[in-house]
């Protein structure tokens, strides 16, 4: 698996064309140019969907407790 990892990397190297550099406009701020709209929408989304992943399980363990609630009352 290393040696065909290696291979690729090597293979890529050799394929991949280069790209121009981005030319940087020197007129804008530093905080301009950081982006902090889409960091922080990016970020905000990334913990959003941690708390849901991880309260995913509780939910279930809610969802299978009122069911057996539900099967065992008569």
């Amino acid at each position: 698996m290393a040696i065909a990892c290696a291979a690729l990397a090597i293979l890529g190297y050799l394929v991949i064309p280069t790209s121009p550099q981005p030319k940087i406009d020197d007129a804008l701020g530093f905080w301009q140019r950081l982006d902090l709209l889409g960091a922080s929408t990016g970020v905000t989304g990334l913990i959003l969907i941690n708390f849901t992943w991880n309260q995913a399980a509780l939910f279930m363990e809610v969802i299978k407790g009122d069911s057996l609630l539900l099967a065992t009352a008569k």
